[in-house]
């Protein structure tokens, strides 16, 4: 998958350092409470988020866990294999557990075998976002659900880096993770500001402390509650976007993977919500994302809904959607709902008529219209957060790329090359005893601001690749963390800022590119007065001489290659800034050599 590894890498197949395993198969008559005898806890899909939710659990007895490899281990990894497109091939790694527990069928658990692999690296790698989508191209699309099989997992291919520089990554992974849990922890805090509130104003709306009337929900309608489309999401030119189960996210609505359905077989009045609007999920097969909604808001009017959800048109002369979907946010809103619905073999549901029966305090409209500024500035705050999240993710995912593909390890592994060497010999001699078949990608370099044509057009890669490193470290500071050089350069000092895949390459060779990059005028060489550095021999004389330094011909710039230079983003500069930052503070880690 990786095109460019540095030369201590190599590249496996999973299944050569790790094995797979789908979960435990059972039906809800198989559920046992969490204080039944024998009871094991059984992780599900829902519980695969960026870190293992061990909140929503069930418990099957031990008697139906008819193997001991079903039990978890930490450092195991749990990936959805059985889920909707977008989600398939979700994963989360497996902390150190209070209690045993196992996994359900539409789950499999990938554990590492192999002394060779880091159990967090291989969960980092597996989780950043070209693995992700890698995994969703190898699922099998069916009507409703797509099927991730264990065998196209393990041909996976992971990179394979020394082990002490796969413990490195994940430590500076680590740290920027620690940040970002600490944003999702505040904002876990901000969702309970709702609910906080709703009881402050209002009461408990089980036990309704403050005396307002009671009404059932059938009595504050403008229009009778139902149930969304069953047209299936289809390519079409003429679509609209469908709200589905899976849209609805935290309590807020996630468009980002929406299918359309054809608008010629939409209802108006029926299919199509309008701004105002409560949609909530009405049939699920987990009784704790039963009843999860979204008021519409302008941006969505006009969209279908799915036939799993129900809309609910609010009369707002009486009662503002907002006070309703914020009650039922509530610890005792939730009971009133839960009170109201019903499990069948497969699911649990809310019909029309069972929602309309519940039956809610009802305060006055000023009230309710204070409640709701007050939610307005709750809302804005976490809109706020929701956009540097979304920044942050973006800068995370840079730094994933940079840590898998070498980038951030680059000033480390210069600084322990010896070191690392024996490393890596141990490791390719256990990969071959082990029968592993390497697989090692031909080094790709990096030539986009050296044209093609003219007097670039013979020149080799190598040379081209040269010609673009001397000009990175002459105008940029921050790339792959080298030191400015100024105008000119020896042959002695690019060895301080020269990057793979060059920074191998002996003397002779380098000095050889360099006379052909003079030869063709795109490099020149001058003189330098006694006693600086070496001579155009590489010897250290401290003779003057004529070549002993190189600078790059100065020349105009044409239009298209100011235009490629430029073309680096804002998050690729900060990713390689990062980078830098983090070799330097890094270079005094020494490898685990084993000796």
């Amino acid at each position: 998958m990786i095109d460019v590894l540095p030369q201590q890498w190599n590249q496996v197949r999973l299944e050569a350092v790790c094995s797979m395993k789908t979960g435990v198969a059972f039906s809800p008559p198989d559920l046992v409470e969490a204080d039944a005898a024998g009871a094991v806890a059984c992780y599900r899909t829902s519980n695969v988020q960026e870190e293992l939710d061990t909140n929503d659990v069930i418990f099957l007895p031990r008697t139906h866990v008819h193997e001991r490899d079903y039990f978890l281990r930490e450092g195991d990894i749990l990936v959805s294999t059985a889920n909707s497109n977008n989600l398939v091939g979700k994963c989360c790694f497996v902390p150190r557990l209070r209690n045993e527990a196992v996994f359900g069928g539409f789950i499999s658990r990938l554990r590492v075998e192999s002394s060779l692999l880091d159990s967090q690296f291989a969960y980092l790698w597996l989780a950043s976002n070209p693995v992700q989508a890698h995994l969703r191209q190898r699922a099998r699309q069916t009507t409703n659900i797509a099927n991730l099989l264990p065998s196209d997992v393990l041909a996976t291919e992971i990179p394979l880096p020394p082990l002490s520089e796969q413990k490195l990554i994940v430590k500076v992974l680590g740290e920027a993770r620690a940040v970002r849990r600490l944003r999702r922890q505040a904002d876990d805090l901000t969702n309970l500001l709702i609910p906080a509130i709703f009881n402050d104003m209002f009461g408990d709306p089980l036990s309704n402390p403050k005396g307002f009337d009671i009404k059932p929900l059938g009595d504050l309608f403008e229009m009778s509650p139902n149930y969304g489309t069953m047209v299936p999401a289809a390519d079409t030119d003429d679509g609209i976007r469908c709200i589905r189960v899976g849209d609805i996210q935290g309590n807020e609505l996630d468009l980002t993977f929406a299918g359309q359905v054809p608008r010629s077989d939409m209802n108006n009045v029926r299919h199509l919500v309008q701004a105002g609007d409560l949609v909530l999920v009405r049939a699920i097969g987990s009784i704790d994302h039963l009843g999860k909604s979204v008021i519409i808001t302008e941006a969505e009017d006009g969209l279908a809904f799915d036939s799993h959800l129900m809309r609910v048109r609010f009369d707002r002369t009486v009662v503002y959607p907002d006070y309703v979907h914020s009650l039922f946010l509530t610890p005792g809103g939730r009971r009133l709902f839960l009170k109201n619905t019903r499990r069948s073999a497969v699911q649990v549901n809310i019909n029309t008529a069972e929602y309309s029966r519940i039956r809610i305090p009802l305060p006055p409209l000023k009230q309710q219209l204070t409640f709701i500024e007050r939610l307005t500035q709750v809302r804005t705050v976490r809109s706020a957060t929701k956009q540097s999240a979304v920044c942050e993710a973006k800068l995370f995912a840079s730094l994933l790329a940079q840590a898998f593909s070498g980038g951030l390890t680059t000033a480390w592994r210069k600084a322990n090359r010896d070191k690392l060497a024996k490393e890596v010999a141990k490791r390719d001699a256990a990969l071959k005893t082990a029968g592993v078949n390497l697989v090692k990608p031909v080094r790709s370099m990096i030539v986009g601001d050296v044209p093609t044509t003219g007097r670039y057009s013979e020149l080799s890669r190598e040379q081209r690749e040269l010609l673009h490193q001397v000009r990175q470290a002459m105008t940029s500071d921050t790339f792959g963390g080298a030191s400015e050089v100024g105008d000119a350069f020896t042959l002695d000092s690019m060895r301080d800022w020269l990057n793979e895949p060059l920074d191998d390459l002996p003397d002779d060779a380098l000095r050889r590119h360099l006379e052909v990059l003079v030869a063709r005028g795109v490099m020149k060489l001058v003189s330098r007065p006694l006693g600086v550095g070496v001579s155009s021999s590489g010897d250290s004389g401290g003779h003057a001489g004529y070549g002993n330094v190189y600078r790059l011909v100065r020349e105009k710039a044409s239009e298209e290659e100011e235009s490629e230079l430029k073309r680096m983003t804002e998050l690729s500069r900060l990713a390689r800034i990062h980078s830098r930052v983090v070799s330097d503070t890094l270079s005094d880690e020494e490898p685990e050599t084993g000796d």
